[in-house]
């Protein structure tokens, strides 16, 4: 009897682990074919979350959901390609202009002012290098071949990332519309997921990720943007060189939550330089006021619906998912990983986040 027994939990095992290795070979394969579309899957299911209450009002206003799901892709895809067009021409002319001068041997730079010497740090060797360049601009960066290069390459890396990047947006907005089109399907799943997961507090857990992932989103994508845009008008507006430039270095460091003057700090300086000093103070404050603006901002976007996200959860997601994905990596590692802090955040509370107000339910309930 006791051998029978043996036997038929043996055959149980092996039943078992059959299947789980069939459902792991499954899985694997289905990861792998996958794998090349999923940032646009995940991206464009963001945007679909973000955009959702906006669908819902505007359907109850004016009915019509398909046109007006037709109409906001539209209306994101336009506002995507056209600053990529306007920056790539802008790139295309100042390149043709730059081997010109440079093949004609009309190239010069003007000579530094006395004040980029008291420049802390920097100032003594950069005003060297900026007054040999001023005198022969050849011969200096003939001396400095390696670090051109490298800021060549650089340089050329980065624009190409961002014009990836712009792809992937293009298509995850269609994407996102496939998605906002069949909502109510969407939401089911995702609900049934989550029931699935944890149980009768699926549904609950369901909106507590939609909630959350807006409040990301527009707390930390959205000022990102907000300070990347502004920083770009005021450094066309005082004719910075490589301007679009900056305006992504801002963008990837606000994303990391560090300061924008990082990058626009020793920007107010070389206005200061080689501007007027009514103009460069207003520049100054200008600068100043746009990256100071995400702890106003923050706050009301950020906290909505969910608990507080550490800022080092949020930074370890962006680094991450920069590292693991590229570009598009930056903005879903951050969202990625401030949903999973805040489920877990949920779990270890026994289905209460750990720091939800009476106005992040509604919010969450809403959803």
């Amino acid at each position: 009897m006791e051998k029978e027994r043996k036997g038929t939990l043996v055959k149980d095992v092996l039943d078992v682990s059959i299947r789980l290795a069939l459902v792991a070979i499954l899985a694997y394969l289905s990861y792998r074919i996958a794998r090349p579309f999923l940032p646009l899957i995940l991206w464009g299911g963001i945007i679909a979350i973000v955009l959702s209450p906006v669908v819902r009002s505007l359907e109850q206003r004016f009915g019509n959901r398909k046109k007006i799901v037709v109409l906001l892709t539209l209306a994101g895809i336009v506002l995507l390609v056209a600053p990529a067009v306007m920056l790539s021409d802008t790139a295309i002319e100042s390149s043709q202009s730059l081997y010109n001068v440079v093949q004609e041997g009309t190239l010069t730079l003007p000579p530094p002012s006395e004040k980029v010497r008291s420049w802390p740090v920097v100032g003594e060797k950069l005003y060297v290098l900026w007054e040999s360049a001023s005198r022969n601009l050849e011969a200096t960066l003939k001396a400095h071949r390696e670090e051109v290069i490298s800021v060549a390459q650089w340089l050329l890396s980065l624009i190409g990332s961002g014009l990836g990047t712009v792809i992937v947006f293009l298509f995850s907005f269609i994407v996102a519309a496939f998605f906002l089109l069949f909502e109510q399907q969407n939401v089911a799943f995702s609900k049934s997921f989550f029931r699935r997961l944890v149980g009768k507090e699926g549904d609950r857990w369901a909106q507590l990720s939609a909630a959350t992932v807006r409040s990301v989103v527009l707390g930390l994508v959205g000022i990102a943007v907000f300070q990347a845009v502004l920083s770009l008008v005021g450094l066309l507006v005082m004719d910075v060189p490589l301007a679009p430039v900056w305006a992504v270095l801002v963008l990837f460091v606000a994303i990391v939550q560090l300061p924008p003057l990082l990058v626009l700090g020793p920007i107010i300086l070389y206005v200061f330089s080689v501007a007027d000093t009514t103009p460069a103070v207003i520049f100054g404050i200008y600068i100043f006021l746009v990256s100071m603006s995400d702890a106003v901002l923050k706050p009301v976007f950020l906290g909505r619906g969910v608990a507080e996200i550490p800022t080092a959860i949020i930074l370890v997601g962006a680094i991450g998912g920069m590292l693991m994905m590229g570009a598009i990596g930056l903005f879903l590692g951050a969202v990625a990983l401030s949903l999973s802090y805040m489920l877990f955040q949920v779990w270890i509370n026994d289905g209460e986040p750990a720091a939800v107000t009476e106005a992040g339910e509604a919010a969450a309930e809403s959803t």
